[in-house]
């Protein structure tokens, strides 16, 4: 059974935090997590810190998060964080202020690599606030054009998730996503991306291939797996 965030933490044994992307929920590690035997485990949901956090800042940014989870869960150099897409950009952040290590699954460290014509936090406000970003129209659309078979059904109920949730919860999801931060001054320990992703481009720096598209981790996730480990 996996172990939640609820335990106590101790300081002798490595952390394994894994971090969701935009309007996912700790359930897209379930795969990873089942394969992976190091470290004591920590799946968070993002939704559920940001609802807890009461005094989560107006101004909201990926810094400020990496700093809350940071010191929330006690994370040290000695810890690891392995995040997917939103989840690798929080990472990034986390390791360049503990210096944990960071493992980025079809993540992004430039937010020029999203791929998405809504990048602008007021704009994605607004949207939001007059229930356009959770309408059917663009319910409708963002399933019509994601063109991949092999992970369609699981894309299809996040957005069907994206549509239910909480509208301050998605714009906070928004920012740590878009608002604008100074560049990174670390290089994660580990990407692994997919060619066949249309929701991050492939980085730009190293990284290791993997087959399938954005949701490699669950349909194929010996092959995240086996990248994973020789890192931790």
């Amino acid at each position: 059974m996996f172990r939640t965030s609820t335990h106590k933490h101790r300081p002798s044994k490595m952390k394994l935090l894994f971090i969701h992307g935009f309007v996912e929920d700790h359930t897209i590690f379930n795969e990873v997590r089942k394969t992976i035997m190091q470290g004591e485990q920590i799946a968070i949901d993002l939704e559920k810190i940001l609802a807890d956090w009461h005094e989560s800042p107006k101004d909201l940014n990926v810094q400020k998060m990496a700093s809350y989870l940071i010191e929330k869960y006690e994370i040290t150099t000695q810890d690891c964080v392995i995040g997917h897409s939103m989840g690798g950009w929080i990472a990034s952040y986390m390791k360049e202020q503990c210096n944990c290590k960071a493992i980025l699954l079809a993540s992004f460290t430039d937010q020029k690599k999203l791929i998405t014509p809504l990048t602008n936090l007021t704009l994605i406000k607004y949207l939001i606030k007059f229930s356009i970003f959770q309408s059917s129209f663009m319910d409708s659309f963002l399933k019509k054009n994601y063109v991949f078979q092999e992970s369609k059904q699981l894309y299809d109920g996040l957005i069907d998730g994206l549509i239910k949730m909480n509208p301050k919860i998605l714009y906070q999801q928004s920012q740590i996503l878009f608002a604008k931060v100074k560049p990174l001054s670390i290089i994660p320990d580990l990407r692994v991306h997919a060619r066949k992703d249309n929701i991050v481009r492939f980085p730009s720096e190293d990284f290791v291939e993997v087959s399938g598209d954005h949701f490699s981790l669950i349909y194929h996730t010996q092959q995240v797996v086996n990248t994973i480990q020789k890192v931790l």
